[in-house]
């Protein structure tokens, strides 16, 4: 009868023991998948600003080119050091 009670407080010391360690353990993961949730819309939201960028960027770099071919064909400007070649169509 002694050896019955001593087995199953054995047992559940173990079961508790067991279960707070485990308890703890999930609430340390819930907190670390917590943090990687934020991390990860912080990634989002930063690779969509990098995406706006890149767009203005593309935009600035084709709107200059547009401009500086409107400004060589229509007004006939050069830059610094260039020259122009003209030839006659006969």
């Amino acid at each position: 009868m002694l050896k019955k009670i001593i087995r199953s407080s054995i047992i559940l010391a173990l079961i508790i023991f067991t279960t707070f360690i485990f308890s703890k353990e999930t609430t340390h993961l819930n907190h670390l998948r917590s943090e990687n949730d934020i991390i990860l819309k912080r990634i989002e939201k930063l690779n969509n600003e990098n995406d706006d960028y890149k767009e203005k960027i593309d935009s600035m770099e084709n709107e200059r080119r547009y401009l500086e071919k409107i400004v060589r064909e229509e007004l006939g400007m050069i830059k610094k050091g260039e020259k122009i070649y003209r030839f006659d169509n006969k």
